[in-house]
């Protein structure tokens, strides 16, 4: 056994020593512990901030994608009101067409040569303004449109005069600044969406 004055003088010693260790491994753990919350706080924070980036680039995104469907919606409106003034002013014209006197312009040899072009399909002309559609001016090479009975393979003894070239000269221009103010448009919102 061990004598009751050893055992005080390693009490007197091993106590307080025991009592430093737990209080140092008490602090360490207080330690510990604050330095786990605040990187928990800075990592929670770090994701709010990340969570605020992605809700204003989201919005960002929204407000682009909002923008680019106002300059789609605006420019499909101006080039409806352009096509519109456009046949306006073609029904304005073609009036104005009618109204002059009319001479016979192309035989149809000339004709049969036009309507075998690509892209030129001849059709009916008005007789008169606001009047009903005369037979074919010219004949066609289009198999759904044919050149009108006893008329020969192109519409022999047939003429076009001088208000039909004109007319289709007038739908031509007509259809060419349609289709042009139509890519004008896309190239406008091409240039915007970039």
């Amino acid at each position: 056994m061990i004598p009751l004055p050893m055992l005080i003088t390693v009490a007197r010693y091993l106590l307080p020593a025991l009592a430093g260790f737990a209080l140092a491994w008490a602090i360490q753990g207080w330690r510990l512990e604050a330095a786990a919350q605040a990187h928990a706080a800075k990592l929670a924070a770090i994701e709010r901030e990340r969570e605020a980036e992605r809700r204003h680039a989201a919005e960002a995104a929204r407000a682009r994608l909002e923008a680019a469907q106002a300059k789609a919606d605006a420019a499909v409106a101006a080039q409806a009101r352009l096509e519109t003034r456009l046949k306006e002013e073609q029904a304005r014209v073609k009036a104005a067409l009618y109204a002059l006197p009319s001479r016979p312009c192309l035989g149809s040899e000339h004709l049969g040569l036009l309507a075998q072009s690509p892209g030129i399909r001849l059709g009916p002309v008005p007789q008169a303004p606001g009047g009903a559609l005369g037979p074919a001016a010219g004949p066609s090479a289009d198999p759904a449109h044919p050149a009108p009975e006893g008329r020969g393979a192109w519409g022999e003894g047939l003429t076009a005069t001088d208000t039909a070239v004109t007319g289709w000269m007038i739908d031509a221009a007509a259809l060419y600044e349609t289709c042009r103010g139509r890519i004008e448009a896309l190239r406008q919102w091409a240039e915007q969406s970039d």
